[in-house]
């Protein structure tokens, strides 16, 4: 940033006394790029008590991926539809619920509907309201999310609180608060 900028900001702000961020590139920006020590990230935590009350996953058959997060260009939801089918012709017992909404929604129900491997082990949840989210996560052992750049990432905070493993990109960035590889999840680059 010019120094100019910086300045300014120091000078117009310099009486706030706690910034919200909403989201950790914000955070950065305020904090790493500013220099500015009163920022606080904050997030919608509507769910979080039923997130939280989630029982243990228990070792099973079978394990069910959930994919969270935008259907939208970006979001890497045919790689990931890719891989799982490739793990299921290989033999792996697993299953993919898909949680979310966007623009490619309607492209992927039909993609997932044409394929004879997809189709036996893609399943939609549509959710009516936020209400139903929780739901999502409890049937879930694992979220998947592979974005290529997201700037808060509340399916990895929620993945997290309600006791899924977590499989994520560096690029999302709630990914570098939340998860600890090997221990509650995996970074894939």
């Amino acid at each position: 940033l010019p120094i100019w900028n910086i300045l300014i900001w120091k000078l117009l702000y310099k009486k706030i006394d706690l910034y919200l961020s909403n989201s950790f590139i914000h955070t950065d920006y305020l904090g790493l790029g500013l220099g500015l020590k009163n920022v606080v990230t904050f997030s919608n935590d509507g769910e979080a008590n039923e997130l939280l009350s989630h029982p243990i996953r228990t070792q099973k058959n079978e394990v069910t991926f959930m994919y969270g997060g935008s259907l939208r260009k970006g979001m890497r939801v045919y790689e990931t539809l890719d891989c799982v089918k490739e793990l299921k012709i290989e033999g792996y017992p697993i299953k993919l619920i898909i949680g979310g909404f966007g623009p490619l929604k309607e492209q992927i129900i039909d993609f997932v509907s044409s394929d004879k491997v997809l189709k036996e082990i893609v399943s939609f949840h549509d959710a009516k309201s936020w209400n139903e989210i929780p739901e999502i996560y409890k049937k879930s052992d694992v979220v998947i999310n592979l974005a290529e750049w997201s700037p808060y990432g509340g399916v990895i905070y929620e993945g997290v609180k309600s006791g899924t493993g977590i499989i994520s990109t560096k690029y999302y960035n709630s990914t570098r608060h939340f998860i600890y590889p090997n221990f509650n999840g995996y970074i894939v680059y």
